[in-house]
Formats: structure tokens, C-alpha cells, sequence
């Protein structure tokens, strides 16, 4: 009897792995292998150059539209420090960093005392506004300043018992004790002031030494709480009657704001729109009861009308920085904004290059198509329906199924409507500042005011401005009280009667597209005090 166990129909593992690895096996499995590099290496590089091919083909046929895409043409040229506002003692710490990254423990500011001055300013300032806010108050109407819970505030009085009897003080008396309590600014005040003399603006970002979305913009907040200050103490200079001093700190609110207008960023922009706000809010009170002079209102008129919101490059110079983050990424394999160490392999940033070209292409194209016919900074237009069409193109052409050529625009790409709203209506509040400065100047001259507009210029305005949103005359009639109001037609391109819409919620963040933009005073408006001499 046979009882030798039958071979296994296939090789043991042994024997397997042996015949696996012969010479002439695996010398096919590395000539496969070298193949399939190969080709992937020929169709990386094939991917890359037509890519990179494309990408330059659009950029040089922009470029000779005019259009500017290269981060360096937005970066302001570097001044002399002695002749920089942005170097005065007060500012230049906020943006003097220690490099990155830093030892643990080691603060991000150089001079840590020189930006606690700062960041404690910034605390008490923002403390007090957004105590003081009105928060069930739409951005779109405006109030007299709290000058009574600024008093309360800056006395240190928390509890309501102090702050009713602050309410009982007059208007005059709460401005003397706003004065009182920020006299410890007084440093400050005088050293912007005099900084403010200097021929240039330009806070040191660094620009070209950081990757693009990891770059620091702490100065933005700074600024922000000093016009706060400004605006504050406007008010209540104009409350005691010293408008010569009210309008001194309203044009250093001003000023403050237009330090950042050559800065590439968005979001500076942005800032620089609401800092404008905070600056008309004393011109606007002013208007109201009635404070300034002709000779005040004529020059308030010419320093508005040198505002031009619209023509500032915010997307074109945050369209350049979208390209700068990409081709940072392409070029340099930069993973974490937060430590540049950790960088993608060259090999990689190699074979991925197709892909980001191609997403530079796409980022331009998009913002040339979608943001830039929104805006006719030339002839002072601003086309909602536009930018309301392009918003819902783009969001089509951003979300729409996976598209591996738009990654980046999905990050980078900002949506249309909510930054060009903001943009139209700050320039129409500067618009109908300038309009209500000459009706007031006609009030001063006739009584009262006119029964149109067609009155005023060039006598009282040299040039009247329109609405930007049709391009026809702001809308003007005269009220029973004596008064009148004022209006675009806003956002929705409709006249609603001078009609404010009152928003859900607290933040109101939409109701700047509904309803008209209104100027207007307080009914009726209130008369003023017995002006105190002029100081």
C-alpha cells in the first residue's frame, strides 16, 4: 500500500516566495516598476507643462489689459521710519514680531511693554463701545452717541444705581465727564496727532517674508479702537459746543482710516469702510443740532469728497494674494501656516504642479468674471444685480461636483455680495454726508431748507454726487418738521419710501440689502444748548 501524501496542487509558501524572487521575476517586476514611474513621470510633466502653459497665456493677456496679478505691484513701496505715522512710538510695536517660529514661552511682540500700551487701550475702548452699543439697532439708522454710559463706564460706575444718576446729567455735563475720563489718552491723542504730520502711512506687515494667509494684520484692531476714541471725544466736544476741536479729532478719525486704504487686503478695506462710519458719526450729529459752521461744513465737504470707496483694488489685491498663497504652495510645499517647517517633499510639490497651476488659472478667471464688472469705479457705479447673478454663478461654478482645478478657489474666493454691500453702502453714507453738508449750508443761508436739490449746486457743493446704485440723483424731500430725508435706493435697486427694514435677530447682518440707505435726523431734531466758547 502507497502511503506517500499526495503533493499540494500549488507550491508551499516556501517555495513560493523563492519563486517569487527569482532573478529573472524580479527583474521583470523592477523593469514594471521603472515603466510605471515612467509614466507617471511623463504624464506629471506632461500635466505641468499645460498647466503652467495656460496659466502664463491668460496671465500675460490680462496683464495686457492692464490688469495686475503679481503679489509685488499691490505691496506698498517701504518709507523712511522718521517720516512714517505708522512708526511713532505708540504704533510701531503692534507690528514688531520676534521670528518664527519662537522659543516656548517667548511673546510674539519684541517690545512687550510698548504693545501692552497698545492691547490696553484696545480693552478699555472696546469694553466701553460695546457696553454703550445699542445692539437691537440696525447698522443702517443711527443714534446720538451714549455719552452718558460712556461717563458711567469710564468712572468705573458697573452697577445701575451710578449709571441712573449719570443718565440724569445733561448732555453738556455727561460730555464734560467723557472728556474727564479719557484725559489719561491725552498722550496718546497728542502723539497721533502730531505723528499724523508726518508725509507717509505705511504699518511694516511683512509682506513678502511670510506665507500669505499666515501674515499678522494686529494693527487693524489698534486702529480701530483709537477712531473709536477719536469719535468719542468729537461727540462730546461737539456736546459742549467746541466744534473746532470736534472737528480736529473727526479728521484724525478720518486720517486713521485712510492709513490703510493702499494696503492690499480685504479685509483692510473693509475695516477702512467701517472706520469711515465711525468718523461720520460726529459730522452727522453736528448736522443735526445744527453745531457747525458754514466755513466747517465747506471743509467737512472737501475732505469727504477726496473718499473714494470704490476705487479702491480690495479684489484685485486680494486676488493677488490668492495667487501668491498658491504658488507659495506650488513652489515652496507649505502644509501648516502655523509652523512653515513642515513642507511637502519636492517630489510631491513635483508631481502636484499641473494642479496648482491650473488652480491659479481658475482663481483668476473667476475673480476677472464674477467681482470685477460688479464695480465701475470711473463713473461711480456699483451693479447689485450683478453681483447677485455672479454670487450664485459662482457658487454654481465653486460647489458644483468635485472639481479638483477649483480646490483652491472654494478657500480662497470670497463671497461678492457681502463685501461689495459693505462697499456701496459706506460710499453712499460719504455721499449723503456731503449732500447734508450743503443743505445745511443752505439752511444757514436761506432759513431753511430747499425744496430739491438742483438749489444747492455749485454754490453750496461743487459737485453733486449721484446714487451710486442707479447713477441718478440721491432721493431728497422735505419733511413736516422742518426737516428732510435723504436716500439711495440700496441694495434691492428699488425705492421703498425711505423705508429702513428692521432685520431679525441681534447681529444684523443682512439688512443692508433690504430697504432703502437712509440720512436722516432725529424727529425733531434736537435744539442745541447754549454752545459754550469756542476753545
Amino acid at each position: 500500500m502507497n502511503n506517500t501524501v499526495p503533493s499540494p496542487r500549488f507550491p508551499t509558501f516556501t517555495r513560493l516566495i523563492r519563486w517569487f524572487f527569482t532573478r529573472r521575476t524580479l527583474g521583470r517586476l523592477l523593469v514594471g516598476l521603472a515603466a510605471l514611474a515612467t509614466l507617471i513621470a511623463l504624464v506629471c510633466a506632461e500635466e505641468n507643462w499645460r498647466g503652467k502653459r495656460a496659466w502664463l497665456n491668460y496671465k500675460h493677456q490680462l496683464e495686457a489689459q492692464g490688469e495686475k496679478l503679481d503679489w509685488k505691484d499691490y505691496v506698498p513701496t517701504p518709507v523712511p521710519d522718521a517720516q512714517n505715522f505708522a512708526m511713532t512710538p505708540f504704533l510701531a510695536p503692534v507690528l514688531d514680531f520676534n521670528p518664527r517660529p519662537r522659543p516656548e514661552g517667548q511673546s510674539l511682540w519684541r517690545d512687550t511693554n510698548g504693545y501692552n500700551r497698545i492691547s490696553s487701550l484696545q480693552e478699555e475702548i472696546g469694553k466701553i463701545e460695546q457696553a454703550t452699543a445699542d445692539h437691537n439697532e440696525p447698522r443702517s439708522t443711527q443714534r446720538m452717541t451714549d455719552l452718558a454710559g460712556w461717563a458711567a463706564a469710564l468712572a468705573g460706575n458697573t452697577n445701575n444705581a451710578p449709571v441712573t444718576a449719570m443718565r440724569s446729567l445733561t448732555r453738556a455735563e455727561a460730555a464734560a465727564a467723557v472728556l474727564r475720563g479719557l484725559e489719561k489718552y491725552d498722550s496718546v491723542v497728542e502723539e497721533l496727532r502730531g505723528a499724523s504730520q508726518r508725509p507717509y502711512a505705511r504699518f511694516n506687515i511683512q509682506y513678502e517674508d511670510e506665507f500669505a494667509p499666515a501674515i499678522l494684520l494686529p494693527h487693524l484692531a489698534c486702529l480701530k479702537q483709537a477712531t473709536v476714541l477719536f469719535q468719542v471725544r468729537a461727540s462730546a466736544e461737539l456736546a459742549m459746543g467746541r466744534t473746532d476741536q470736534a472737528w480736529s479729532d473727526t479728521r484724525m478719525g478720518l486720517y486713521l482710516a485712510d492709513t490703510l486704504k493702499d494696503e492690499p487686503f480685504l479685509i483692510s478695506k473693509l475695516v477702512k469702510v467701517a472706520l469711515d462710519q465711525l468718523a461720520l458719526k460726529p459730522i452727522w450729529e453736528g448736522l443735526a443740532e445744527h453745531r457747525w459752521s458754514d466755513a466747517q461744513l465747506l471743509e467737512i465737504e472737501q475732505r469727504l469728497g477726496k473718499i473714494d470707496l470704490l476705487a479702491d483694488a480690495a479684489m484685485r489685491g486680494e486676488r493677488a494674494l490668492s495667487i501668491r498663497t498658491i504658488e507659495q504652495l506650488r513652489d515652496q510645499g507649505i502644509i501648516d501656516a502655523n509652523d512653515l517647517s513642515k513642507r511637502l517633499p519636492s517630489l510631491i510639490s513635483f508631481l502636484l504642479g499641473g494642479f496648482f497651476y491650473q488652480n491659479e488659472l481658475s482663481v483668476a478667471r473667476m475673480y476677472q468674471q464674477f467681482f470685477v464688472p460688479v464695480a465701475d469705479a470711473a463713473n461711480q457705479r456699483l451693479y447689485p444685480s450683478r453681483a447677485g447673478a455672479n454670487d450664485a454663478a459662482l457658487a454654481e461654478a465653486v460647489v458644483g461636483g468635485f472639481r479638483p482645478y477649483n480646490f483652491f478657489a472654494r478657500m480662497l474666493v470670497p463671497a461678492i455680495t457681502q463685501a461689495e454691500t459693505k462697499f456701496a453702502f459706506g460710499q453712499t453714507r460719504v455721499n449723503e454726508a456731503i449732500v447734508a453738508c450743503a443743505l445745511e449750508r443752505y439752511r444757514l443761508a436761506q432759513g431753511q431748507f430747499p425744496e430739491s436739490l438742483e438749489p444747492l449746486s455749485p454754490r453750496f457743493v461743487e459737485k453733486m454726487p449721484h446714487d451710486i446704485i442707479t447713477g441718478a440723483p440721491l432721493i431728497y424731500r422735505r419733511t413736516p418738521d422742518g426737516q428732510f430725508i435723504l436716500y439711495s435706493v440700496g441694495w434691492n435697486e428699488k425705492d421703498d419710501g425711505g423705508t429702513i427694514v428692521l432685520p431679525g435677530g441681534k447681529d444684523h447682518k443682512t439688512e443692508l440689502t433690504a430697504g432703502d440707505w437712509v440720512w436722516q435726523y432725529p424727529t425733531p431734531a434736537a435744539p442745541p444748548p447754549q454752545a459754550a466758547a469756542n476753545q
